[in-house]
This record gives C-alpha cells, structure tokens and sequence, in this order.
C-alpha cells in the first residue's frame, strides 16, 4: 500500500475512533462515574493506532514532518523502528506496542488499523509527502477567507520568520484531524453506519461473510447491547427537579429536601411511571425507556397548561378586585345631577346584572349528559332579552362536544366517522334506505377475507392487498334479471369480483374506470356501477357469472393491448355492473371514497327513478317503479327484462 491508501485508513481509524469514544467509551465511564450497577460491555478500541498516528510529539505524522527535508527511505524507516522501541518499552502504552509490527528489512511496515493489518512501503511515503506548491500559491491560499486554510498553508504567511518549515501532506493530514476533533467536540452528533452488501459494488448481491465482517468492524454488536441495556436520557439532579418539579407537591413550588436524589425519588412516586425506570447516580437520574421520557414530557405539558391557567384566574380575579375597589372609591365621590345620565347608569347596570346572572345559571345548569354529541337537552331560555345569545352559545356548545368526541377516536374510529358522514352527504333525504344503516357500523370485511390463505395469494397477483369491503352479493345478469351469488372485493385500488367458491377472480375494474353510481330513491338494493368503455376479450356470449366472459390471465376487466371496435370477433363491449345487496349504503360511500382517492375527483352519483346503462353494445333503461305489490316484500323487487329495458318493481 502507498500514502493514499496510508491517509484513507487513517481518517477511517480516526473517525472510528471519535463514533466508538462518543457511543461506547464515555457512556460507559459515564456509568462507573456515577456509580450506576452496570455490567461492562467490551469492545475494541483503536484509540492506540490514533495517537501513534496523530501523535503531536513522536507521532508517524510528526516524523514525516522532521525528515521533509531528508529524502532517505532508510532514515524514515529507521525513525519508525525506533518509534515501535520506544513504545514497546513504556508499559502504559502496551497497546500500542502491538501497532506496528516490522515485517521485513525492505523498507516495509505494517500498520494494525481497526479493520485489520495493512502493509505500507516507506518508498511512496517519502515521494508522496514531498510539498510541491509554489509559495506564490501558498501565499494565494493562506490570504483566503476561511480560517482552516491558514493552518493548512503557513509557509504562506509573509511575517514567518523561518522559511524551512514547509507544509506537507503530513502536516495537513494532522491539521485536519485536529480540525475534525475540534469540530465534533461539545456537539451532540447522530452517527448512520453504512454497510455495503458486498466488496465489488455489485447490484443484487448480497456476501453475508462481508456484512458480518463489518459489524465486527464498526463494533454495532457491542452498540446495540448498550442502546438495549442503557440508558435513552439523563440528567442531573439539578436539571431533572428544574424541569420536571411541578409535576410533585413534594418538589413544586420548591423541592422540600433541596436538590437531591431524596426529591427526585418524592417525585417519582407521583407519577403514573413505574420507578425502576428510573436509576439514580452520584449526580445524575438516567431514564431507560423513551416511553418514559415520553409520558414525561406529555405530564409536563399538561401540567403547564394547569398552572398557566391558574395563573391567568388569579389575575382576573386581581384586577376584578381593583375594578371593584376603583368604582367603590367613585361612587363614593360621584352625585348624579341629570336625570337622562342617572337613568342610562340604571340601565347599564341593570342590564350587565341581568348578563352576569344569565351567564352563571347557564353554567350552572350545564351537566355531564349535555357533553355527548348527541343530547339534545338545552338549558332552557330565561331572559328574551338573550334569545340571539342563546342560540350562539348551543350552536358553540354543540360544536365544543362535538369536538371533544372526536379527539377521543383512535384512527379506525375516525376512518368510519369520515365514511358515516360521507354516508350522510350523500344519500341523507335521496335514499329511503338511508335511515335503516345510521345505526349499523361500516364493518366492510363481513366474510373475514384478509385471513383466507387463497386471497393473500390472488390479492399479491394483482396487487391488491388492502381490503376495505369483502361481502357475497347477488349479480343481476344482464340478459335474464335473475341473481347469481357472487363475491363483491373493495380495495384501495379496485373492484373485484369473484367466485364465492374458489376465490377466483372473474372481473378486476380499476377504480378509476368506475365513473357514477346510480341507485333509486326506493328501499330496494339494487346498485349500478357504470364503467368507462372497454373492449375485452370474450370467449362466449352468454351473460350470466358461468360464461360472461373469459378474464385475461391478470385477472384485469380491461384489456391493455391495441384498441380494436366492435368489428373484432375477439373482442365484445362490456359494460356497467348491477348489483342487489343488503349492504348498498356502505358499498357506494366506501367506493365513492376509494375513488376520490385513487382519480382525485369524486365520481357522479345518480340517485333516480330511471336511468341509463351500457350493457355491452346495447344501452338499456333501467327504470324503478313503486307499486306495493302483494307478492313483494318490503325491501324485496321484481326484474322484468324486456328488449331495451329493465325494469324493477319495488
């Protein structure tokens, strides 16, 4: 190896050695310090190679410095022999006797860096750090703006009194790690460890020997151990009672045993926290888990909050009692002469009476049963003067609980809170039906598809994983109007339609390509999903479930290759979807939802009497007709299809 590669190591050594001082070592002193029952974790530590590199005084990177002027490889080698003597002869530096080692008399050394040994040759260390700027540019570059460069080129400066010190590589490589270590130090620093999965940079391919090899390397082992049995968060006592004393009347608004481990422990008690969470030092509380600093910090906030209104009542209660004391003292020394005057102050005062008074019996009155959303009691209205007021104020209260409610819910909550309501937008005074599904929950999975094992293999085909409604429902076939079972799947992306047996999928619509729904007024189930123009392949010509037509092998509605017309004997128009299920109201708001979100733009929903559908290349009138037959049921229909129409008695 030559100096490049000798400068690459070395900044890897001492970068390493700042990540491994600042992760493993003073943590772990941190602990002994403070007398924290702690079981040592040991790790390799490359501090040794570090200072016999960068050693200011006797370091390799000092001895480049001495011998600039000395081109003599053998010099150089013997000045690093006489380095490896002289710290194999200190016993307190035992470690970095091992550091290097001399291989050979051919001016030849190794170096053990953390990633393991590596041979130089002296030859390309005396070459390369030989400085060949010229002192018009050193002086250039020593003028310049940033600080760090008048260290890297002092023999830039005009004042210098000795013109034989000369920058090199060396002495720069020294500077920098100075610099580095300066920087770094008094901050708080967050280290990502990258791991390459092989040695060739190749894609796809992973050397699990390598990998391992580099968590040995960067000690991540030994780190996670530490993160695992350590501590997240400390503090001193001093800090930990300063920020967190309000929480305690053992420590607010001064601890009762002063700055020390007694209060902190008073305090801990307090706390819905269990207490050996917490581990108490020389000086310092250390907590293990970032839940507790969590809850912590949650408790403070609240708390605050507390203690900010507390403080604004005192001061209102301040100044309503100078107020108070203030118009005693004028009235005492005020006489009405004008009758006008004397009966508007009258009025005045009457009037903020008859406020105040109307104010605390509304308050008064108010109790728990009127903080649910929906409670339809109100305080009754007991001054006419306040009837606008009156209003306003259920009108806010309604608002506030309503408010209240909805921070209460967890994200599924919220999730059928937001279908509900979209629920209510749309079919709210259109849909007889409507009514009957505001109790019922949106429970969507009602056949518990996401565990089937043959879904989880269909739904990975065609990328559908997510379920947002799975039920069996009737199809209505488009020639004869009778129903055929069949498995209606929601997803994040499409509908599909199965085969309530074997799973199967027969139709697969992308949400985009569904354009309106179209639903009647009556109490009927009958739903109809109208779908962008497609010519897809069919394999036979009969409409109904058995033979409607042949998926391609995606299992996708559409076909995706070259539009062809009606012309094509391969190919045959589909069209628009009929559906009857109990479900109808969640069926459309849930797909409405889905897609809005899928397009970005809410599809038509058509809520009449007749309509128009594509069944293939034909368009047929689909038109509902309330009769109140005998032979039907409440919520049952009738199908008579004729040539161009269909039509559905309720």
């Amino acid at each position: 190896m030559d100096w490049d590669n000798f400068v690459l190591n070395s900044c890897n050594d001492k970068i390493h050695n700042l990540v491994i001082t600042a992760t493993l070592k003073d943590e772990q002193q941190e602990y002994a310090i403070e007398r924290v029952q702690w079981c040592l974790i040991p790790f390799y530590d490359n501090t040794s190679v570090c200072e016999l590199i960068f050693k200011t005084y006797g370091g390799l990177l000092s001895i480049m410095d001495d011998l600039i002027l000395d081109s003599n490889s053998i010099t150089v080698f013997k000045r690093i022999c006489a380095l490896q003597r002289q710290y194999s002869s200190s016993s307190s530096e035992e470690q970095i006797s091992s550091a290097v080692e001399q291989i050979s008399l051919n001016d030849s050394f190794v170096l053990n860096h953390f990633m393991g040994p590596v041979k130089y040759n002296i030859n390309t260390f005396v070459d390369k750090n030989k400085n060949s700027l010229s002192p018009l540019l050193c002086s250039t570059m020593y003028n310049g703006t940033h600080p760090l460069l008048k260290s890297l080129f002092p023999e830039g400066n005009p004042d210098r009194m000795s013109s034989f010190t000369v920058s090199n590589p060396a002495s720069q490589l020294r500077v920098w790690a100075e610099a580095f270590t300066a920087t770094l130090s008094g901050r708080r620093c967050h280290y990502v460890t990258c791991i390459s999965p092989n040695r060739h940079c190749q894609v796809n391919s992973f050397d699990s020997s390598f990998v391992q090899q580099q968590v040995r390397w960067f000690s991540l082992v030994e780190i996670v151990r530490l993160r695992r049995s350590g501590f997240c968060y400390r503090l001193t006592f001093e800090e930990f009672l300063a920020r967190y004393k309000m929480l305690s009347p053992a420590t607010w608004p001064r601890p009762r045993y002063g700055n020390t481990a007694r209060s902190i422990r008073a305090l801990v008690v307090c706390l819905p926290i269990p207490s050996g969470e917490f581990v108490y030092g020389v000086s310092k509380v250390f907590v293990r888990s970032p839940r507790s600093v969590w809850e912590l910090e949650q408790l403070r906030a609240e708390r605050l909050n507390q203690l900010a209104a507390l403080v604004q009542e005192a001061w209102h209660r301040h100044r309503r009692h100078n107020y108070s004391h203030n118009l005693s003292n004028k009235c005492q020394n005020f006489r009405i002469t004008d009758t006008v005057t004397a009966a508007k102050c009258i009025t005045r005062t009457i009037l903020t009476w008859q406020k105040r008074q109307y104010l605390m019996r509304l308050s008064r009155s108010l109790s728990v049963e009127t903080e649910s959303p929906i409670s339809r009691a109100w305080v009754p209205l007991s001054n006419p003067r306040f009837a606008h007021t009156h209003y306003l104020l259920e009108t806010l209260h309604h608002k506030w609980r309503c408010h209240k409610y909805r921070d209460k819910l967890d994200q599924t909550s919220r999730n059928r809170m937001r279908e509900k309501v979209t629920a209510s937008i749309i079919f709210k005074n259109r849909k007889a039906s409507y009514s009957q599904s505001v109790a019922h929950p949106f429970i969507g999975d009602y056949v518990r598809l996401r565990q089937h094992t043959q879904w989880k293999k269909t739904a990975l085909q065609c990328d559908d994983h997510h379920v947002v409604f799975a039920d069996i429902v009737n199809k209505i076939t488009r020639s004869s109007g009778k129903f055929v079972p069949i498995l209606l799947v929601i997803s994040t992306k499409s509908m599909l339609i199965l085969d309530h047996r074997t799973l199967q999928v027969k139709y697969r619509v992308p949400a985009a390509d569904i354009y309106r729904l179209s639903l009647s007024p009556f109490l009927d189930n009958v739903a109809v999903f109208h779908i962008k123009s497609a010519y897809v392949r069919c394999a036979e010509e009969e409409d109904d479930l058995g033979g409607e037509w042949s998926p391609s092998p995606s299992g996708c509605l559409f076909h995706q290759g070259p539009e062809v017309g009606p012309s094509d004997c391969t190919y045959k128009k589909k069209g628009d979807i009929v559906l009857q299920t109990s479900h109808v109201i969640e069926i459309v708001t849930k797909l409405f939802l889905v897609i809005q979100n899928v397009s970005g733009s809410p599809p038509d929903v058509n809520i009449s009497t007749r309509f128009d559908a594509s069944f293939g290349d034909q368009t047929v009138t689909i038109a509902f007709k309330y009769l109140g037959l005998p032979d039907i049921a409440p919520g049952q229909i009738k199908i008579v299809r004729k040539t161009n129409k269909m039509e559905i008695f309720v």
